[in-house]
């Protein structure tokens, strides 16, 4: 079975998403950089895709590419996905606390997870491309 990363649910149901963060500068993606700009986001998202797809099947859920690169791009279905999250959100009231404002405050945590994880993963890839040079 192939492993995702996370499993979300939504109202109409779970999505799989499996997360990568990509250098599009090593060798491994610079000609799909070169290319287009979200070159090598695009390549990672359809080999993901790909990777996944009889597991989603199996388990009748959408799958997701959460694909992000070192220079801060975002992948177009990791977009998508962020935009689906919000939506799933409440919006404080100015005046007075909205009665689901907890459900906010859990999903602006994990925002905050999500991007500690990706500045931390960038500060460890730039400390090894540092010490290998």
């Amino acid at each position: 079975m192939r492993r995702v990363d996370l499993v979300l649910s939504f109202p109409e149901g779970n999505v799989l998403v499996d997360v990568a963060i990509i250098a599009p500068l090593c060798k491994t993606h610079i000609k799909d950089t070169a290319k287009e700009s979200q070159g090598a986001l695009i390549k990672k998202e359809t080999a993901k895709c790909r990777h996944h797809h009889a597991t989603s099947v199996r388990h009748e859920m959408e799958f997701v590419p959460f694909i992000a690169d070192l220079h801060g791009s975002l992948g177009r279905d990791a977009i998508r996905l962020l935009i689906r999250l919000s939506a799933q959100c409440p919006r404080p009231r100015l005046a007075g606390q909205h009665p689901k404002s907890r459900v906010y405050e859990e999903m602006a945590a994990v925002a905050m997870v999500i991007l500690r994880s990706v500045c931390l993963v960038t500060r460890l890839a730039f400390a090894d491309a540092h010490a290998a040079s």
